[in-house]
């Protein structure tokens, strides 16, 4: 048993959690839809597994990942409400509009999955996120790849050459950006070099606190950052580093040219010596337990980077976020992440629901990291156990997604997700990169003022984005002088953005502030 929790604290919860069990007269039915990247057995091994484990019945479908925006509906439509379903957030609170889905107190949750309630509220903002009109709808949970979304990255070889260490400040880097524009500093006598891409112009945009959708003003209130001051300066910044050769031409298309999303080809194939793109996942480092096949989902970045990867050194180092001109100084929003919802009919009976909340405060890890693992993983013993790192391994049959989908793992019993679970199933490689930021860097993220959907956001949301995007575009190309950011917002604020304004402010969650 790993010790990532108090022993005691863990038998304590334990007994009770048996106890509840061995106290209910009645073998309460769960049914779960949810989608996944492979296929259950008819006769899933951890299905009937947790179902004799906690003593009820666990009834189980899946459809097709990627296809549950077309397929659920259809389930629903049909009259096949399951109790538990994985669907986004937006899509759920739209059921609990629809009173398909259903909300539960604060106090049912703090009675019957206490330790999910406190994680929950310790963390700011969350429960408002997980919550309609005061009550909640899901659980929610913040994995580390949401504590820290984006990881800034400067090519060492490029520093190096250009007698340059990693700045701190938009101005210093600016500085270097140029320098990796006009010095050469891949040494092949070509100018086909640049500072940045789209990555980085998201770097710029938060040093000037343009880090999120709504952003306070300087009275307080809940601007726009499409429509923000501050947004009108950044983009006269990104229009000059285009004019003199610094931002990459091909920022347009971004910077991955395909396959796995989190692979910057401009920063791997040598075009460009800064980025943030993607988080601290994709970009471990060392070379310790790193190889094609494991290095960012099959190597696709691995393959892009080969001669300047050696056994010290990734050929790139992490950086702190960039400070901006009015001391901005942000990687961008740490965004919480939801699971499931629970029908209507479900919350109302009252004792199979708070039986569940009891069940999931267990499958997530909050009572025992390694019960969590098993939700994932399978029966340690069967499917999987730990090496001599304490990391878990899967034995051969259990080792892909489609195989742990298979026997009932990976997300089909994960209803909720303690902080503990974070770390509990990463490699020691995959471990290093997140002790490195928490020691290392001064990680800073903004917090997000709005967490529910704007009533009118259908309406006018689409149209508005168009508008910002084209202008930004051609701003920064140089197609439009600066100015055409000004009749932008006036006709930003008039073809609906003024009523989105209103109901921001009117959403707006104080206990972001």
């Amino acid at each position: 048993m790993k010790k990532w929790v108090s022993l005691t604290l863990a038998l304590c919860l334990l007994v009770g959690l048996a106890a509840s069990a061995g106290a209910e007269e009645e073998k309460y039915t769960y049914t779960i839809l949810t989608a996944q990247a492979g296929v259950l057995d008819d006769d899933a091994y951890m299905v009937n597994y947790w179902s004799e484990y906690y003593g009820v019945e666990f009834i189980v479908d899946s459809v097709e990942q990627g296809s549950e925006n077309e397929l659920i509906p259809l389930r629903l439509a049909g009259g096949d409400v399951p109790d538990i379903l994985y669907w986004y957030r937006d899509r759920l609170m739209q059921l609990v509009d629809e009173g398909m889905y259903g909300t539960f107190s604060y106090e049912t949750l703090q009675e019957h999955g206490p330790l999910i309630y406190e994680q929950m509220a310790a963390k700011e903002g969350l429960l408002e996120y997980c919550s309609i009109d005061g009550e909640l709808f899901t659980f929610g949970y913040q994995p580390n790849t949401a504590v820290y979304p984006s990881m800034a990255v400067w090519r060492q070889s490029w520093l190096d050459a250009v007698g340059e260490t990693v700045p701190s400040t938009l101005e210093d880097a600016e500085r270097i950006w140029y320098k990796f524009a006009q010095n050469d500093p891949d040494g092949n006598g070509e100018a086909d070099t640049y500072g940045l891409s789209q990555g980085g112009m998201g770097a710029v945009y938060n040093a000037y606190g343009l880090y999120t959708d709504w952003i306070l003003d300087e009275d307080g209130q809940l601007v726009h950052s499409d429509v923000s001051p501050k947004r009108r300066d950044a983009l006269e910044k990104l229009a000059q580093y285009y004019a003199d050769g610094v931002l990459d031409p091909e920022f347009i298309t971004g910077e991955n040219n395909g396959g796995y999303w989190a692979v910057s080809h401009a920063f791997t194939g040598g075009r460009i010596g800064y980025t943030q793109f993607g988080n601290y996942t994709h970009w471990p480092l060392d070379y310790d337990e790193t190889t094609a096949d494991s290095f960012a989902n099959a190597g696709a970045m691995y393959q892009n980077f080969p001669e300047e990867i050696t056994s010290d050194s990734m050929g790139y180092v992490y950086a702190q976020p960039l400070e901006g001109p009015y001391g901005d100084c942000t990687y961008g929003d740490a965004t919480y992440t939801t699971l499931v919802g629970f029908s209507a009919d479900f919350i109302a009976d009252e004792d199979r629901f708070a039986r569940f909340l009891e069940i999931a405060q267990d499958l997530g890890g909050y009572n025992d990291p390694e019960t969590y693992i098993c939700a994932r993983y399978g029966e340690r013993g069967v499917h999987w156990d730990y090496d001599e790192n304490g990391t878990p391994i899967s034995f051969p049959g259990y080792e892909t997604v489609a195989e742990r989908v298979a026997i009932g793992g990976l997300i089909t019993f994960q209803f909720a997700m303690s902080d503990i679970t974070n770390t509990c199933l990463s490699t020691p490689s995959g471990r290093r990169p997140l002790e490195y930021i928490q020691e290392n860097l001064n990680y800073v993220t903004s917090p997000i003022y709005v967490t529910a959907a704007l009533p009118s956001a259908a309406d006018y949301q689409a149209e508005l984005d168009k508008l910002a995007d084209e202008t930004f575009v051609d701003i920064i190309t140089g197609a439009q002088p600066i100015e055409a950011f000004d009749e932008m917002v006036e006709t930003w604020y008039a073809i609906g953005g003024e009523q989105l304004t209103e109901e921001a402010n009117e959403l707006y969650n104080p206990n972001n502030a």
